[in-house]
């Protein structure tokens, strides 16, 4: 098909019941072949995306890339050490209303602006650089 979209963090915007409730993490994720966006988009969400490699490849009827991930109506991110390649734009907010929080630190190959303070994730974790990050997941990823 031809939307190739990955991952969708809340539902529509306006929808109050789901301020504070979605709360996600991801990390050392290969986001590739085909994936044109949303990796992941959010609203509503505290998300914490770490250590991933987001490398576009072209498959047929994929078309080109457009954006990684994309912050929305009152979302908090957290984006750090990720390995960006041949993607579109790493980063983009959207329909967002000015609502959206975005930290970004370590990551390499894409621009991504910082607005306000995101959050502090509730658990402990171990950062590597995205470099290391780039060749673990190559490493890693898929089926063995």
């Amino acid at each position: 098909h031809e939307h190739m979209l990955a991952c969708l963090v809340g539902n529509r915007q306006p929808l109050p019941a789901d301020e504070g409730k979605e709360k996600v993490t991801f990390h050392h994720n290969l986001w590739g072949a085909g994936i044109r966006s949303r990796a992941p988009r959010v609203r509503y969400g505290s998300v914490h995306v770490f250590n991933n490699l987001y490398k576009y490849e072209s498959v047929p009827g994929a078309g080109s890339p457009n954006y990684s991930i994309g912050g929305g109506y009152q979302s908090k991110l957290l984006i750090e050490n990720n390995y960006f390649e041949n993607v579109g734009k790493a980063f983009t907010y959207m329909s967002d209303s000015g609502t959206a929080e975005v930290v970004s630190k370590g990551n390499v190959g894409g621009s991504i602006p910082n607005r306000g303070s995101s959050f502090k994730p509730p658990y402990s974790y171990s950062l590597t650089s995205a470099e290391k990050a780039k060749e673990d997941v190559l490493k890693n990823a898929g089926v063995k």
